[in-house]
């Protein structure tokens, strides 16, 4: 039964697979180019099946040995299609000679086989190389068409990612124009917010610095006010004060008027008393008038040549000093009075008082006895009979500025009288102002402060700082400095500071250095 079975299923399957005409045309091909290979014939190979068929081999092995005989490997399909062509009915097995009931033998010839089987090979080898062709072009004609398809598919590809990279282009290209718009923007509002924030800064700063100024001018008001106030207390309470120094000058310049009295009238003796003959004053006191004239005139030319004018003289006056050296009387000489009663020995002491000290001078007049400028030397005994005022004068300086313009005066020293000086009491003249006149002095303050506002402006600060400040110019009187203008910076507290650079370390600047004006370097000549 198994054995029906697997037959049936192979006859099923051989079955089958003879039905595929290609196979046993592939098969044959096959055979046929083993066989032109091999110089053989299909008759022979038929022939040699036969004889091995009425052998009793199976078909399939006769035809599996020939096949390897002509080295072609067959597979199953191919030894199934190849035995129905070769072996259409199953060959009935040789009969015994032997027997007595032997069949008749049914053999065809072989050369009509093989002339049959050539033919239907041929016709199948035609068909089959014309299917052959026929799939081949099939076949070029799929593939063409598979490349033309692929070459359009590629086409299309390339045009549509050329297409996405454009698109792709123009959207990097506006996202970075709107991002350049948008940082635009941003730097735009940036630089409008700069802006103003700097307009409302410069506001608040001009603000802050229009309250400070108004806050220093009110402070400086307030002080100012107090400053005029304390001044106003101080010049009240000073009146009782310079009213009692008036009178204790008045007493004193009493007392020494009564002393030069005095020693006017002793001078006036009788000459027994004086020890040289009257008539030798008398001589003195004639020559003392005739040489103080001379002397006066004398004193104004040298002024003039110096570059002065006369009327800087006005009111001075000269006088002959008579000295003694033991019982004989020396040769006088000649001293100058100015109107305040100070004395200068000779014309060139006058000249640099009056600010003429470096022009040609004259020597000192002499008197008719002798020489009157020079003292003999060498006399021990020499003694000098002048009388001298013991009353001396202060020295006056007097500050300047733009608010109060003061009068200037010139220091004094004692005053001396000499036996021949005439008997009449040399009055005290008011002291007078040797110094610049009012306009003079305010407009030099006014440019003082000016300069120093340029000052600290140069330093780093500004001309506003000097707002409610006063300069006051001080005169020296005395000294080889006579006639310099001593120039102080007064705050609105009334602190006072001697220099710019000081006024510079108040307000904290770095000071420059800055030339003092020539109008305030220069001596006074007035």
């Amino acid at each position: 039964m198994a054995g029906e079975a697997s037959s049936k299923a192979g006859g099923a399957g051989r079955a089958e697979e003879a039905k595929s005409p290609l196979c046993a045309v592939e098969a044959l091909a096959r055979l046929g180019r083993a066989l032109i290979e091999r110089n053989s014939s299909l008759l022979d190979l038929q022939l040699k099946w036969r004889e091995a068929a009425a052998a009793g081999v199976p078909s399939r092995e006769v035809l599996r040995h020939g096949l390897l005989a002509l080295r072609v490997e067959p597979t199953d399909r191919e030894l199934v299609a190849l035995s129905r062509l070769f072996f259409p009915t199953r060959l009935a097995p040789a009969a015994s000679t032997s027997g007595a009931h032997a069949l008749p033998s049914r053999r065809r010839p072989a050369s009509e086989g093989a002339s049959d089987f050539e033919a239907m090979a041929g016709q199948m080898l035609a068909e089959a190389q014309a299917k052959r062709e026929l799939q081949e072009a099939e076949r070029k004609r799929a593939e063409e068409a598979k490349r033309r398809e692929e070459a359009r598919e590629a086409k299309a590809r390339a045009r549509e990612a050329e297409e996405n990279a454009r698109r792709e282009a123009a959207r990097l290209r506006e996202a970075a124009e709107r991002e350049a718009a948008r940082q635009l923007e941003e730097a735009a509002e940036r630089r409008a917010a700069e802006r103003r924030a700097a307009e409302l800064r410069e506001a608040a700063e001009r603000e802050a610095a229009k309250q400070l100024e108004e806050a220093e001018r009110r402070a400086a008001e307030r002080r100012a006010a107090e400053l005029r106030e304390a001044a106003e207390r101080a010049a009240e309470e000073a009146a009782p004060r310079e009213a009692a120094e008036t009178a204790e000058k008045e007493a004193a310049q009493g007392e020494a008027a009564a002393r030069w009295e005095k020693r006017l009238v002793e001078i006036a003796a009788p000459a027994a008393n004086m020890g040289r003959p009257a008539k030798r004053t008398r001589k003195a006191e004639g020559m003392g008038e005739a040489t103080g004239a001379q002397a006066t005139k004398k004193l104004v030319r040298a002024v003039v040549e110096a570059g002065g004018a006369a009327e800087l003289v006005d009111g001075y006056r000269a006088a002959p000093l008579v000295r003694r050296a033991g019982k004989e009387t020396l040769p006088a000489r000649i001293v100058w009075f100015s109107p305040s009663g100070k004395r200068f020995r000779s014309v060139p002491e006058v000249c640099r008082h009056l600010g003429l000290g470096g022009a040609s001078l004259t020597k000192e007049m002499k008197t008719p006895q002798g020489k009157g400028g020079e003292e003999e030397e060498g006399s021990d005994t020499e003694e000098v009979s002048e009388v001298e005022d013991e009353c001396e004068m202060e020295d006056q300086s007097v500050l300047i500025d733009s608010s109060d313009v003061s009068d200037v005066s010139d220091s004094s020293d004692a005053v001396e009288v000499s036996a021949a000086a005439p008997k009449e009491r040399p009055q005290a003249k008011p002291i007078v102002r040797v110094g610049p006149s009012a306009e003079q002095a305010e407009a030099d303050c006014a440019e003082a402060l000016r300069q120093l506002g340029e000052h600290l402006k140069a330093c780093g600060g500004g001309a506003e700082l000097v707002h409610g400040w006063k300069v006051k110019l001080q005169i020296r009187a005395n000294g080889a400095s006579a006639g310099h203008k001593d120039c102080y910076y007064f705050a609105p507290d009334g602190t006072r500071y001697r220099s710019k650079a000081e006024v510079c370390r108040v307000f904290s600047l770095p000071n420059l250095h800055t030339r003092k004006p020539l109008s305030l370097m220069t001596r006074q000549t007035d």
